[in-house]
């Protein structure tokens, strides 16, 4: 697997961005290789051009990192809501 579409993101170590996306991601092995599957990812990366590392703003990425721990927070939030309906179903 060819990984030369993976950039760092200064100051965020647990995020990586995707140079033919444009997109900020998640730095673990399953997030990454599920972004390699995307359909979009696989178009961008045969018809369009790496981004360079100019093209980002700091801005961007921050604001890329904040909507990853809002969807993070919300999915908590639900699992946290699902668990607490079992336990007043189950008393």
């Amino acid at each position: 697997m060819r990984v030369g579409w993976i950039a760092r993101v200064a100051g965020h170590v647990r995020h990586a961005r995707c140079r033919y996306c444009c997109v900020l991601l998640n730095a673990h092995r399953n997030d990454l290789l599920k972004h390699a599957r995307s359909a979009r990812h696989a178009v961008n990366v045969t018809f369009g051009r790496p981004y360079s590392d100019d093209d980002i703003t700091a801005e961007a990425v921050a604001r890329s990192a904040l909507q990853l721990s809002s969807v993070k927070t919300k999915r908590i939030a639900q699992k946290k809501s699902r668990f607490s309906k079992l336990v007043l179903l189950l008393l």
